[in-house]
């Protein structure tokens, strides 16, 4: 992984992390610890998400140079199918131009099984892993601290239970009213 990409993307994510807080965040109610724990979570999170890729795109790249070849292109199929195409009126035959598509195609395909299946499964896999991370991540690192938070506030835990019992003391009532109705 290159060192000056990783450490641009570490300072980015990281502004990043601290313009989120300020513009969803109340600096001036929230104590100092709190924003601090915020921020190191928020940022610690948005890395995982930007780093993978850098990383995934290094090691290919690196694996690349290691081999020193060129990855495969939708060229060299196409080279393929003309060649077979020139080949055609030459022969006049065109069960052996069926013929060698059909096994160009069948070897294609079973090249593409083989490995390009196999990554884009990884890499689907990957995504929605990553998906589930951010979106639970998301729900642990913010609303489970805040009903926590609001829990301890008096005031906040009066008017919830000020709310509760209006709402239990409607539904009581409707419950009555059909009661009596049922019962005439």
């Amino acid at each position: 992984m290159s060192v000056a990409a990783l450490g641009i993307e570490i300072v980015f994510v990281f502004f990043l992390a601290l313009f989120l807080l300020h513009r969803f965040g109340d600096f001036k109610k929230q104590h100092r610890l709190v924003l601090v724990a915020t921020l190191l979570a928020w940022w610690l999170c948005f890395i995982i998400v930007f780093i993978i890729p850098l990383d995934v795109s290094t090691t290919i790249y690196n694996r690349c140079i290691a081999k020193n070849a060129v990855t495969p292109t939708p060229i060299n199929p196409t080279s393929r199918v003309l060649q077979a195409m020139e080949l055609y009126p030459k022969r006049n035959h065109a069960d052996l131009l069926a013929c060698g598509l059909l096994d160009i195609t069948v070897s294609h395909l079973i090249q593409l099984l083989k490995y390009q299946l196999q990554t884009i499964g990884i890499a689907a896999a990957n995504t929605w892993g990553l998906f589930l991370l951010v979106l639970l991540m998301g729900y642990g690192l913010v609303e489970l601290p805040r009903s926590h938070w609001n829990g301890a506030k008096k005031g906040y835990l009066l008017m919830k239970t000020y709310f509760k019992a209006a709402k239990l003391m409607t539904e009581k009532a409707d419950a009555e009213e059909n009661l009596e109705d049922v019962m005439e």
